[in-house]
């Protein structure tokens, strides 16, 4: 859910297309909210890195905030002499978006979302089956292989695709004392 171009190494050339995107994230929210009528909530208010050697370099919008200043931001965040505060980057609520992109794919494109994961899939000259682990086939003239870290258990790939899980474990705390995303390094709240 982060929209943090800000954050870590990249191409000046690369990040200000990031930078780009991130900022054409709240016309895309409202055509997405006037089609499906599912609103997504997107905040802006900046994102905290703590723990970062990076030294923020002359680009706009960053802020380096010493440990009082962190305090009184976000006081519970208190172990950290230092941070960065991108002030132009934020995130959007990814499980409403996920809802909203489902449905927009059902009304706008006639595209239909199957449930499950996929066990095999089986090319066509015109068309390709796609076979559940349940044993349901679906067919179609296209296949998006989004399989992520499982993509090598899947059965009639076109050839294997070197990917192992990094991330992935995500939970929703109710009345989180942080108002800001945090980054940490290879975690974020």
């Amino acid at each position: 859910g982060l929209l943090a171009p800000s954050i870590g190494d990249a191409e000046p050339q690369f990040r200000s297309f990031m930078s780009a995107s991130r900022d054409r994230y709240p016309a895309w929210l409202h055509w997405l909210a006037q089609r499906t009528g599912i609103e997504v909530t997107l905040d802006r208010s900046g994102i905290i890195e703590v723990g970062t050697q990076t030294i923020a370099s002359a680009r706009a919008g960053i802020e380096r905030l010493d440990a009082a200043a962190l305090e009184t931001l976000e006081p519970a965040l208190t172990n950290y002499s230092s941070a960065l505060l991108y002030h132009d980057d934020g995130y959007v609520d990814n499980v409403s978006l996920l809802a909203a992109l489902r449905e927009a794919a059902r009304c706008e494109w006639s595209i239909d979302v199957v449930e499950g994961r996929v066990a095999a899939i089986q090319p066509g000259m015109d068309s390709c089956t796609a076979t559940m682990e349940d044993g349901r086939t679906q067919r179609g003239r296209a296949v998006v292989l989004a399989a992520g870290a499982w993509i090598a258990l899947l059965v009639g790939a076109p050839r294997p695709v070197p990917v192992e899980p990094v991330r992935g474990q995500m939970l929703r705390l109710q009345g989180a004392p942080l108002s800001h995303a945090v980054s940490a390094g290879d975690a974020y709240l």
